[in-house]
């Protein structure tokens, strides 16, 4: 795991996003688990369900 210096693919594009290298909806675009980025985008995501 993270110990061995591995971490997810959205750990990785939430730090970009942190850092200011990506924008909020291309850091939504790229995600594996799109409900972490949802609060970040200023308009919903035209997928996006409440359900």
């Amino acid at each position: 795991g993270k110990k061995f210096g591995m971490q997810l693919l959205d750990d990785s594009i939430m730090d970009l996003l942190n850092k200011g290298w990506i924008s909020p909806d291309e850091a939504y675009a790229k995600a594996n688990d799109k409900g972490k980025f949802r609060p970040f985008l200023k308009t919903p995501p035209s997928d996006f369900t409440d359900a």
